[in-house]
């Protein structure tokens, strides 16, 4: 597993039947369980951060600013991670351990489902935290 933020592309296919849509290449071996997240619009959901956890981030619904950074002050100038999200375009993000997260709902009744690969439990005992006041939302965005 790398230790970069990473993209993983998804796709779909239609036909007299509907629309499928796929992410053949996420591999979900890893995964110990998912949870969606309904962030308010005009409300940053910013910076938690872990060690180990690794965690995957897929726009269901709407459009999501997704940004991450590493946990360790002097690579962040080299590792800073900010992209647009949204259900019309099949991405996913993977935010290795070792980074801090967060996120923006861009439009109203925007949904984001993650996937990690720690039980709650481990994920409580790797937990970092930092403020908005410790760490500006909009200077990451601005340097993408």
């Amino acid at each position: 597993m790398s230790n970069q933020v990473t993209i993983i592309s998804g796709g779909d296919h239609k036909d007299e039947r509907g629309k499928l849509s796929f992410f053949n290449a996420f591999d979900m071996s890893q995964v110990r369980r998912m949870y969606f997240i309904e962030p308010e619009l005009g409300t940053v959901r910013a910076w938690q951060g872990h060690v180990k956890e690794s965690k995957w981030l897929i726009v269901v619904e709407g459009e999501c600013l997704i940004q991450a950074v590493p946990l360790d002050e002097s690579q962040s100038e080299f590792s800073r991670f900010s992209t647009k999200l949204s259900s019309t375009d099949l991405k996913i993000v993977n935010i290795p351990g070792g980074y801090y997260n967060g996120f923006e709902a861009l439009k109203a009744n925007s949904k984001i489902w993650i996937f990690s690969d720690a039980t709650t439990e481990q994920s409580k005992e790797d937990d970092y935290r930092l403020t908005i006041n410790e760490l500006s939302w909009n200077d990451i965005a601005q340097n993408r």
